[in-house]
């Protein structure tokens, strides 16, 4: 089954791209292959590494090229990109200041771009139209329902799936028995990253939820399913993802706050970062009330994950601007790992890293927020995609900041953050049914020679007089 599934999805791209509508193909290939590809893969000469985390955006690509080529052709590079290409690049730059050679620093910018650059790009090429975050927003909760029964599956049973279809288990099997239960992973890595699938799915159903479009989902109504995807996501048992869950629910019902909290959340994630490498902050306080308010297992985890920065930190410290490079030279000893992407970054890239890897995920959702600022205190069908995407930008890192996670759609919708952002304001999707009904109409232009404004024309008209007879004098 991994062969047939890995290298399946080749074909399952192809014939979705021939049978749908290109975005909707995309997003099938792109949320399928999270939700159903083992977490193997196999050794491919110039891919270095062939897995779940890039074939889904390799087989996209091929289809691009094969069917739907004008897309990319209409591509344009933007100054919002530059984050994500120096991301992509900073493994040539550590590994040249590193003595690694050349060819080292080639093979890990090359598969950075593959894991992280290309599925952006995939999310850029896709949502450039009008109404396309509304189809993100779709798509990702019908993603939700389809394995909220495999979930519960998994609760009631512990994780079998995974190991029922392709015959071994990814991670520690017993990582996923928690608070007295099951935490379902169904074919994702890990108990977290499932977690945070459903919380996507989860709040992209409580913004339709909220304002009523679309108003079924796979014929079932949306006021129905979503408090039922909601418990079921409750019981993932992922504390981090229910804790992101809650700062969606506070930005759903902000109301005249919205704007003012957006631009709190999304300048957070900088603010943590600054204070861990300055080491000005150590996580004690925040240790202190998880003791009070989830119990010792969970509080000890947390200070865990916080001596576990403080030596990351400490050893990135020693290579400050571009790091220590690839084969696990970033960390301290046999006995460290890194379990967050920002602690990955800053030890084998340096601060340089970090600081692109956070531009690229910051930089949309801050330029997103600054053009869309006037509409986002009014939640309507025509706005909740956008505050949703925007929600969903500093969520995203935050949930980097604590977990290792590389499946490729969560770069996707960066892009087509990204995408969003740049767009033109009458390109956005909360003017395009203004559009549709010709009720936006450009300002009238005053009279000049060569002017064939017909607007103008007409209204330099004498009154009485709107068709076209000549004046009577």
């Amino acid at each position: 089954m991994i062969p047939i599934a890995l290298f399946g999805i080749i074909l399952v791209a192809l014939l979705l791209y021939g049978w749908m509508p290109a975005r909707q193909a995309m997003l099938a290939v792109m949320l399928g292959a999270a939700m159903f590809l083992p977490n193997t893969g196999y050794q491919v000469p110039l891919l270095r590494q062939y897995d779940k985390f890039n074939s889904a955006s390799l087989s996209v690509l091929l289809a691009i090229l094969l069917l739907d080529f004008d897309r990319l052709k209409r591509f344009r590079f933007h100054w919002i990109d530059i984050p994500m290409a120096l991301w992509c690049l900073c493994p040539l730059i550590s590994s040249l200041t590193n003595d690694l050679g050349i060819y080292d620093g080639l093979a890990e910018a090359d598969g950075q771009f593959i894991q992280w650059g290309l599925p952006y790009l995939i999310g850029r090429f896709y949502f450039m139209e009008t109404g396309s975050l509304d189809d993100l927003a779709s798509a990702l909760l019908k993603a939700g329902l389809i394995l909220m029964p495999l979930c519960l599956v998994e609760i009631a049973k512990g994780p079998l799936f995974h190991v029922k279809v392709y015959d071994f288990y990814p991670h520690n099997y017993w990582e996923q028995f928690r608070y007295g239960g099951w935490r379902p992973s169904v074919f994702f890595m890990h108990g977290l990253w499932l977690g945070w699938f459903m919380t996507v799915a989860t709040l992209a159903g409580l913004f339709i939820w909220r304002t009523g479009r679309p108003r079924a989902i796979f014929h079932l109504p949306v006021r129905y399913v979503t408090p039922v995807l909601f418990v079921v996501t409750v019981y993932c048992k992922s504390t981090g993802a229910l804790t992101l869950l809650g700062l969606g629910l506070v930005v759903l019902w902000a109301g005249q706050f919205r704007k003012v909290l957006l631009a709190l959340l999304i300048v957070s994630p900088l603010i943590y970062v600054g204070l861990r490498v300055t080491q000005t902050w150590s996580g004690e306080h925040l240790v202190s009330l998880a003791t009070s308010s989830l119990g010792e297992d969970r509080a000890s985890s947390l200070s865990a994950r916080f001596d576990l920065e403080d030596l990351i930190i400490g050893r990135a410290m020693l290579r400050p601007w571009f790091g220590w490079g690839g084969w696990n030279r970033s960390l301290v000893g046999t006995t460290a790992w890194t379990e967050g992407v920002w602690t990955q970054e800053i030890g084998r890239h340096g601060l340089l890293g970090v600081l692109v890897w956070m531009g690229s995920l910051l930089l949309p959702a801050g330029l997103f927020w600054w053009r869309f600022r006037h509409r986002l205190n009014r939640l309507d069908a025509s706005t909740a995609a956008p505050i949703f995407m925007i929600t969903l930008g500093p969520l995203l890192t935050i949930y980097y900041l604590t977990v290792l996670d590389f499946s490729s759609y969560n770069p996707m919708m960066l892009g087509a953050l990204a995408s969003a952002a740049v767009a033109t304001p009458m390109t956005l999707p909360v003017l395009a049914g203004v559009v549709r009904r010709g009720v936006y109409r450009r300002r009238p232009q005053p009279l000049r020679p060569g002017n064939s404004n017909p607007r103008s024309v007409e209204a330099s008209r004498p009154a009485g007089r709107r068709d076209g007879a000549p004046h009577a004098s």
